[in-house]
């Protein structure tokens, strides 16, 4: 009798359970967050992060106000003046050195902008001049060549034309282009890697957080005891809910902390197109730690012990690596195939978007590719998780689960 009863358990576990225990998950999950936000190593851990990042920012903004050289491309000799202007202006205020090098045309000193020979360029227009930069931003040197422009021309104008104010302004207007797109720039390329990082980073913390978790209660057979009470799906839902929500919160607690940062420390950072573009990579994240939390979940079911657990990690984080190196270092064909594929689209896919690579439909096709990928993984993993977490003394490998011997 009881040889049949501890075989049937995990399809006694399985049977739905009376109403009332139907919303169990939303106590399991308040209680998981509440276990997690209060302990030592979580905070310790969260509190260095956040100690990085603002160092991190603090050292750019050490570098960026060191002494440096910026390259103006400038295609005659009014435009040299007025770099020449300017750089007395930057070098008085402690600001970087400005040189010119000059260029056979407007077209000629775009180009060299965008390869990279020039950080900037002065072009004299029919009514003012353009400043050309690499991504639209002006920056610090691009700021003192815009006064130094204005200071000039009302000098002029001044001189020639007497007090008329209308006329003291004339030519004063700075236009700034970019040679590339503001979803093209650099700062989307940076964004993309920090988000990358950030969602690998997640991954691994909060992944082996519900796996040792599970562990524990079946080490422990607390697992045993809450299934008498409630189903072990509920279970499951709510730490993998509770999981999300920390790791969702923990996101936004770092990007609003790096962003703080930037703006105080005047990093030259794009805060507005940021926001604007964070939207994609939140949504992306949000679907793709779905997935990886329920396949840690079935990793912590599998193990018996913690040595177990150890051995059972390993596909998961060289799935987690090729994500990262993905999004890091995959670029046409490959980046475009990949980007529509889960887990790997919440890194490479986003960023796609915000280089401009790719359109919001592709966006739109990913994310229902993901969603989809979800609901499945979430129905694989519950089974598995459903029949592994209540049997003890036996660990179980990657090719018994797939091959359903659980």
């Amino acid at each position: 009798m009881n040889q049949h009863s501890t075989a049937e358990r995990p399809d006694a576990a399985e049977r739905p359970a009376p109403a009332p225990a139907r919303g169990a998950w939303r106590t399991v999950a308040a209680r998981e967050i509440v276990v997690r936000a209060t302990d030592k190593t979580f905070i310790v851990t969260s509190l260095i992060t956040v100690l990085i990042i603002v160092g991190g920012a603090a050292f750019m903004s050490f570098m960026n106000g060191r002494d440096s050289t910026d390259t103006v491309a400038v295609t005659g000799a009014l435009a040299q003046e007025r770099v020449e202007a300017a750089s007395e202006l930057s070098s008085g205020a402690d600001g970087p050195a400005l040189e010119t090098a000059e260029a056979s045309d407007a077209d000629a000193a775009r180009e060299m902008v965008s390869e990279g020979d020039a950080d900037l360029a002065l072009l004299q227009g029919d009514d003012g001049w353009v400043l050309i930069t690499e991504d639209g931003t002006t920056g610090t040197a691009g700021d003192y060549l815009v006064q130094a422009v204005s200071s000039a021309a009302q000098a002029e104008n001044a001189a020639q034309l007497g007090v008329d104010l209308q006329e003291l302004n004339r030519g004063t207007d700075v236009t700034v282009e970019g040679v590339e797109s503001s979803s093209d720039s650099a700062q989307a390329r940076i964004l993309g890697l920090v988000f990358a990082f950030v969602f690998y980073m997640a991954a691994i913390t909060f992944g082996m957080a519900i796996a040792a978790s599970i562990l524990e209660e079946k080490q422990n057979r607390v697992v045993e005891i809450i299934a008498t009470s409630i189903p072990v799906g509920q279970l499951l839902t709510g730490k993998l809910v509770a999981n999300m929500v920390l790791a969702f919160s923990q996101l936004i607690v770092y990007a609003a902390v790096g962003l703080t940062a930037a703006t105080f420390l005047d990093l030259g950072i794009n805060i507005g197109w940021i926001l604007g573009s964070t939207g994609w990579f939140i949504g992306f994240f949000v679907v793709g730690f779905a997935i990886l939390a329920a396949i840690w979940a079935v990793v912590g079911a599998m193990a018996d012990r913690t040595e177990d657990l150890n051995a059972s990690t390993g596909p998961v984080i060289f799935l987690l690596v090729a994500v990262l190196l993905g999004g890091t270092a995959a670029s046409g064909t490959l980046q475009a195939v990949l980007s529509y594929l889960p887990v790997f689209s919440s890194v490479i896919m986003p960023m796609r978007l915000v280089e401009g690579t790719a359109s919001w439909w592709q966006g739109l096709i990913a994310a229902a590719i993901a969603l989809v990928t979800v609901v499945l993984v979430m129905i694989w993993c519950g089974r598995l998780y459903r029949r592994a977490v209540m049997r003890t003394g036996q660990a179980f490998t990657w090719a018994q689960v797939l091959r359903r011997k659980v």
